[in-house]
């Protein structure tokens, strides 16, 4: 079996460690008061915070730069267990972590961190902004991924018999991927759920 899971929203808490870096670069917090930055109502939340595209793309700009920006994002809740898990595993099947990262050394970045969390010898495979052809090439029977407009595009392709691929895919519920509905898509409410 080969099971393939993405990183952030899903494992890693990419949105909270993002947010403050967008307020320390820009000098200005936006967001209402006792706002959960791990729960984005959209996906491009930045604008719709009220942040422009310069800032944000300042804000990319210190990411792209950082050593350590990947490595320092705090597990989503029940993560761990799911990287330990995903590792055991790993001793019959092929599991892989598929993600867009970009920056210093984000791949090494990112398998030290899921090695800090329990996933021995990790691969982690940078996609560029489309992940499909990725995933087809690996021939996976089980996808884990939040972003749906990724998931949805690639349940449409398999049934309408765009693509051959028979991976079961999980959509892990979020708010900002709520428009993600297809009989091939199943929503859970973490990767444990999947794993299940």
């Amino acid at each position: 079996m080969k099971i393939a899971v993405d990183l952030d929203g899903c494992l890693s808490d990419f949105c909270s460690a993002y947010a403050q870096l967008l307020i320390d670069v820009t000098g200005k917090n936006l967001f209402p008061k006792d706002y959960d930055f791990r729960r984005p109502p959209v996906w491009n939340w930045m604008p719709y915070f009220g942040y422009t595209v310069e800032e944000d793309e300042r804000t990319w700009a210190h990411v792209a730069k950082s050593d350590h920006f990947w490595f320092q994002l705090q597990p989503e809740p029940g993560a761990e267990e799911a990287i330990k898990r995903l590792d055991k595993i790993s001793i019959k099947h092929d599991v892989y972590f598929i993600t867009t990262r970009t920056g210093v050394q984000a791949k090494l970045q990112t398998e030290a961190w899921l090695t800090l969390l329990g996933m021995l010898t990790p691969t982690v495979l940078i996609a560029g902004r489309d992940k499909i052809p990725l995933i087809e090439g690996l021939g996976l029977d089980v996808y884990i991924d939040d972003r749906g407009e990724t998931m949805q595009a690639y349940a449409i392709a398999i049934d309408k018999g765009e693509s051959d691929a028979t991976t079961r895919l999980y959509l892990v519920d979020k708010l900002y991927n709520q428009e993600a509905r297809h009989r091939l898509l199943h929503r859970v409410a973490s990767v444990n759920e999947a794993l299940d």
